[in-house]
């Protein structure tokens, strides 16, 4: 009887055991995948940080066109929006986009106005411009 009741603490505890090293070991191992991704995202913030200042300059060359520089601007945005700690971060972000993309459609409307335009370019960036504000709202919510 008494070594039943040895088997059986024995057993219990060595389960506990090892349940506790695989929770541990699961959780080491999702820490680090949560690192990597962090780590990821912020080397992708830094190149579209790069490749938005240097799109500026050229544009200010004149040797690319002002959507050019939209776009650049919200691959940057959204870059921020990943690495946002708060709400009220990503909210501020939320809104910067949907005034950029603004920005992009009245700017195509203009071209449009000048027969310079395509209205093609006009429709996506009020889509563009639409699903920034849906986004904004689903994060206030």
């Amino acid at each position: 009887m008494k070594r039943t009741v040895i088997a059986a603490v024995m057993i219990a505890v060595a389960g506990m055991w090892f349940v506790m090293n695989r929770t541990a070991a699961q959780q080491s191992s999702e820490n680090q995948h949560a690192e990597k991704i962090a780590e990821l995202m912020q080397q992708r913030h830094d190149v579209l940080q790069q490749h938005y200042e240097v799109i500026k300059r050229r544009y200010a060359d004149g040797r690319f066109e002002y959507d050019q520089v939209i776009s650049a601007m919200d691959a940057l945005l959204k870059a921020k929006l990943d690495l946002a700690k708060s709400k009220q971060e990503r909210l501020d972000i939320c809104k910067q986009r949907v005034d950029n993309l603004r920005s992009l459609e009245q700017w195509g409307e203009s071209r449009l106005k000048s027969g310079v335009g395509a209205v093609e370019e006009t429709m996506l960036a009020t889509a563009a411009r639409i699903q920034a504000e849906i986004d904004c709202l689903r994060e206030e919510q």
